[in-house]
């Protein structure tokens, strides 16, 4: 049985904060974490960094349901608030990028909101604050492309909605 993307990735990428884990609080009682976890606050969201994909993973990534309520560009870094069922278990969440452009004006990207509920079964509503790194988008656009400067489109899945990053 093939690993899922997180399982294979976790270690490292909890040390080089390149995708985020949060933890809801509430209805199993009491905050969750450890010493290789990152947890939200109001002020500080969750943070990691675009995962930008060449080809289709062998694996899929997990999309356990997230409702994305907001999104916005700031500088060179998506914030999302995203809201999912929670209480329990830590959950894991990373934007996977691509594979692949979208040839139009901006060109686009699939950008999918991953989110590992680990088994979650409680029902409280957990929200956090997720922010992640786009540098991993831009230097694949400038490797793609040839051009220092650019606008992308990406494609928010499962939400629907679309922002746009230009740097």
């Amino acid at each position: 049985m093939t690993a899922s993307p997180f399982a294979r990735l976790a270690r490292p990428l909890v040390l080089v904060v390149s995708f985020a884990t949060a933890f809801a609080t509430g209805a199993c009682g009491g905050a969750l974490g450890g010493p290789d976890t990152i947890t939200s606050t109001a002020d500080a969201p969750v943070r990691g960094a675009a995962v930008v994909l060449a080809a289709e993973p062998a694996t899929p990534w997990p999309t356990d349901p997230v409702s994305v309520s907001e999104a916005r560009v700031v500088g060179d870094s998506l914030h999302l608030v995203a809201e999912f069922g929670a209480g329990c278990r830590p959950h894991e969440f990373a934007l996977v990028i691509g594979p692949g452009w979208r040839e139009s004006y901006p060109v686009q990207v699939d950008a999918l909101v991953s989110h590992n509920a680990n088994g979650e079964m409680c029902r409280a509503l957990g929200r956090r604050s997720l922010a992640f790194s786009l540098l991993p988008v831009r230097d694949a656009y400038r490797r793609a492309y040839r051009a220092d400067t650019g606008t992308v489109a990406l494609m928010l899945r499962p939400s629907g909605g679309t922002v746009r990053y230009a740097f």
